[in-house]
């Protein structure tokens, strides 16, 4: 690492953001003083890797750590709501309270109905690109109270403390690695106390988490609509990441990076399906987005988390737009896909650019992360396009069954029934391949469920199989739940992570979608575990409408009828690594099966 590169643009971070500090007891809106901005970092300057939460706050790392976790306490709960900086400011900008601009950046917030009430971009191409100054923003401020608020506190070592803090970046939290796979929620998110190494002298001593909750101030809380206030001024979560949201999120991840799927910008960028209305309702690319997987991890956290116009107060929100902002860049890196020229000109307010101006960032300025000063440890090495794109579909490979629990619980069990290992035995019919099925998976008496006929010879093994689905955003006035069964129990979830709106008939999530009164979204769930768990991952795809179900849950945890919902539209796919031999859709990296299954209405 260059340190005096790393010196130089820490001490352009402290003096940008120092411009703040005049204004500490100053209202946001004031614009008598100079306003928080966030400039270009000089491109000679190298980048830092930002580093996933378990390696972040891993014990090897617990000088950054300490320093960040004070840091972030210190804008959470020591400086004024009015400061720019202080994470109640930060956090209005993406949400509520409506028609409250962040540090008096001039125009309109939100969508111009009031109806969306953040700057926020959601079912937009824009999704993606404007979270990553977003997210630099956060992250810059960290930087500097850190280097200037926290490490001068240290009475031995000063200077290095100040040194590693220039050297922090906000860690991300990678819902679809290996490490989440077996800590799907970490206890970095739900720890009641942490140990750090304090001031002054660096000894171990144990704070409060300021990752588990926040409590709004009372003017920012007092300033939202009545049935959000309902919900109380601290933020809470109503479940937690599980091992299988994981699988089906490594599984979807893994389709990000798959040539077929990721070659259009709006395809991989956002949920919003108006724009195919050219396309085949069964095609695929309508249903794998990035922004449909950042919903499900709305959802899957759910409270604050699950409602995008209260979400940015949870301080989970930031690690997991920090990932988001990730594949972002890993797609960058690959594809090499990114917004068209007008949409890339459009600022993305509020982010200044420089001092003493309202000028805006775009999409063409956030273009790299090197111009925010950090990069992902995958990009380190140049590894770029087709090498990298190979790298990452080994490293989110479609999960192996024996890593997942509910599957591997089945598996110990049959090695206790039988201790002695069967041969490897090349099956020459379905019917043997399926009845060798149903044996390993201890699934008695269900052989005469399924004959010969009904298991294609002529189809290759099931890597994953999807439900794939179409549904207008604001059919329930809210966020809600497609919760899918598998011969009965529950195998996955989809979220719709929509905003609440006082008039339903107008839209209340798109940004720039203000002539259509309705947002079709495209998304997925991953039935593959589910599947294998009952034995049925080879049998006929026509067989699955037998034994798929799907349900309703409105954002209070009520079931819906789904008679209710009839813009809803549901099919099943498979789809092969390496291609489903008959009537398949893709490349050769993998394929979607021909036969496509109807499964509602």
């Amino acid at each position: 690492m260059q340190l005096h590169a790393v010196i130089a643009v820490a001490t352009l971070f402290t003096a940008v953001i120092a411009v703040a500090v005049q204004a500490t007891q100053q209202p946001s809106q004031d614009r008598s003083r100079s306003s928080l901005y966030l400039p270009i970092v000089d491109s000679s300057v190298k980048p830092i890797a930002r580093q996933e939460v378990h390696a972040f706050f891993a014990p090897t790392n617990k000088k950054q750590y300490s320093l960040f976790l004070q840091a972030f306490e210190h804008i959470k709960n020591v400086l004024d709501e009015r400061d720019p900086r202080s994470l109640a400011a930060i956090a209005t900008i993406h949400g509520e309270p409506r028609n409250y601009a962040y540090d008096g950046f001039p125009g309109v917030k939100g969508d111009g109905t009031g109806n969306a009430p953040g700057y926020c971009k959601h079912g937009d191409p824009l999704f993606p690109v404007w979270h990553r100054p977003y997210i630099g923003l956060i992250e810059r401020v960290i930087i500097d109270v850190a280097k200037n608020v926290i490490a001068p506190l240290y009475k031995n070592d000063t200077q290095e403390w100040t040194s590693v803090a220039e050297t922090i970046r906000f860690p991300y939290y990678d819902w679809a690695s290996d490490a989440s796979l077996l800590d799907p929620c970490p206890q970095i998110f739900t720890n009641p106390y942490m140990d750090i190494m304090a001031p002054p002298l660096g000894l171990s001593k144990r704070i409060e988490n300021p990752f588990t909750s926040f409590t709004i101030p009372n003017a920012t809380f007092n300033k939202f609509p009545k049935p959000l206030r309902k919900k109380g001024r601290t933020t809470f979560r109503k479940r937690s990441i599980t091992p299988r949201l994981v699988a089906q999120s490594r599984d979807q991840v893994r389709l990000l990076f798959d040539p077929f799927l990721s070659a259009n910008w709006s395809d991989f960028s956002n949920h919003n399906t108006n724009r195919t209305r050219d396309k085949d309702d069964t095609d695929p690319r309508n249903f794998h987005s990035l922004e449909h997987i950042h919903d499900n991890v709305h959802g899957a956290i759910g409270g604050f988390m699950g409602d995008p116009s209260i979400a940015s107060y949870d301080p989970v929100f930031y690690f997991h737009h920090c990932n988001v902002d990730r594949m972002l860049a890993l797609y960058q890196a690959t594809v090499g896909g990114f917004p068209d020229a007008e949409t890339a000109s459009i600022p993305l307010a509020p982010f200044r650019i420089r001092s003493n101006s309202d000028s805006a960032w775009t999409s063409n300025d956030a273009k790299t992360t090197e111009s925010l000063g950090y990069t992902y440890p995958e990009l380190e090495s140049g590894l770029r396009g087709a090498r990298l794109q190979t790298r990452l579909l080994q490293q989110y490979s479609f999960i192996d069954p024996s890593k997942f629990p509910g599957v591997r619980a089945v598996q110990q069990q049959k090695q206790k029934q039988k201790q002695k290992q069967q041969p490897i035995v090349w099956y020459q019919t379905a019917k043997e391949y399926l009845h060798a099925a149903m044996q390993t998976f201890s699934i008695p008496d269900s052989f005469q469920l399924f004959s010969s006929p009904n298991f294609s010879r002529a189809r290759k093994p099931y890597t994953a199989v999807f439900a794939h689905f179409l549904v207008d955003m604001n059919a329930m006035n809210g966020a809600f739940e497609l919760r899918f069964h598998v011969a009965g129990n529950y195998a996955a979830m989809a979220y719709v992570f929509a905003m609440s709106s006082d008039k339903p008939s107008i839209p209340n999530h798109n940004n720039n979608n203000k002539n259509s009164m309705k947002m079709t979204m495209g998304g997925n769930a991953v039935l593959t575990h589910a599947l294998l768990e009952a034995g049925l991952m080879q049998v006929a795809p026509s067989e699955w409408k037998k034994l798929v179900t799907v349900e309703i849950i409105d954002q209070n945890g009520n079931r819906v009828a789904v008679e209710k919902v009839p813009s809803l539209k549901i099919h099943l796919r498979g789809f092969c690594e390496g291609g489903c031999g008959v009537g398949v859709l893709g490349t050769i990296q993998g394929a979607w099966d021909g036969e496509v299954v109807k499964l509602y209405p």
